[in-house]
C-alpha cells in the first residue's frame, strides 16, 4: 500500500448552474450528494431545520432569498475540493484499505485482523456491524453519523501512517476495552457484561410468639 495515496473524493455534481440561481431544491441535491443527515447539514450551512423545510418544501423552485447561503451552496457544488464539509469515503474503500494492512499485521497473542468483525470492533461498533455495512446492495450511509465521522478519520490515519497507524489504533482500542472490563476479541462485542443485581437479603424469619402471661388467680 502507498501511504501517501489520498482518499477518493466524489466528482463534482453535474448541475448547470451557469444560467440560473441556486434554488431550494438544490439543497436536497447537496444533501444527497454529500450523504449528510439533516441535523449535520443544517448546522454546517448555518440554518435551522425549520428554515431548511421552508426552502426545500415550501419554495423548492424559488431562488434562495439569502445571497450568502446561495453563494455557499454554489461554492460547495462548484469547488468540492475546497469545501469545508466532510466527504465521507465509501465503507468498501475504507475496508479495503484496512484489510490490505491487516493481512500483514499480527501482534503477539492477537488474532489476525482481517475479518469484518475486527473492522467493526476497531470502529467502536458491534462485531456484526461490518456485515451490514458491506452487504451487497446496502444503502450508502447506512452507518451512524458518528461512525461515519470516525471512519473518515480511520481511513485518513491508515493512509497517512500505514501499519504503524493501525497498530496505534489497535492499542487504543484494547486500552478502551480493558478499562471497561471487556475481552473484546473473545466476545466480539463492546457490550459490558451485565452486573447481576445484589442478592436480596433473606426474609426476616417470623418473630417468635411472645410468651403468654399467666393469669393471676383471684
Amino acid at each position: 500500500m502507498n501511504p501517501d495515496s489520498s482518499p477518493k473524493h466524489y466528482p463534482p455534481l453535474a448541475l448547470d448552474l451557469g444560467d440560473r440561481p441556486i434554488v431550494g431544491r438544490d439543497l436536497l441535491l447537496l444533501q444527497q450528494w454529500l450523504g449528510l443527515d439533516l441535523t449535520e447539514l443544517t448546522a454546517a450551512l448555518g440554518i435551522s431545520p425549520p428554515r431548511w423545510r421552508e426552502l426545500t418544501t415550501e419554495r423548492p423552485d424559488e431562488p434562495l432569498d439569502d445571497p450568502a447561503l446561495a453563494l455557499l451552496v454554489w461554492s460547495i457544488l462548484t469547488f468540492p475540493a475546497q469545501s469545508y464539509l466532510p466527504v465521507y469515503p465509501e465503507v468498501e474503500a475504507v475496508y479495503a484499505t484496512f484489510q490490505e494492512l491487516a493481512d500483514t499485521l499480527e501482534l503477539p497473542g492477537r488474532r489476525r485482523l482481517s475479518a469484518k468483525k475486527a473492522f467493526s470492533l476497531l470502529l467502536g461498533r458491534e462485531g456484526t456491524s461490518g456485515f451490514r455495512w458491506l452487504a451487497p446492495g446496502a444503502p450508502r450511509g447506512n452507518a451512524r453519523q458518528k461512525t461515519r465521522r470516525l471512519m473518515l478519520v480511520f481511513d485518513a490515519v491508515l493512509r497517512a501512517h500505514g501499519a504503524a497507524g493501525l497498530r496505534r489504533w489497535l492499542e487504543r482500542v484494547e486500552l478502551e476495552a480493558a478499562q471497561r472490563g471487556i475481552d473484546l476479541w473473545e466476545r466480539n462485542s463492546w457490550r459490558e457484561k451485565a452486573v447481576p443485581p445484589p442478592a436480596e437479603p433473606p426474609a426476616n424469619p417470623a418473630a417468635p410468639p411472645k410468651p403468654r402471661r399467666a393469669r393471676r388467680k383471684t
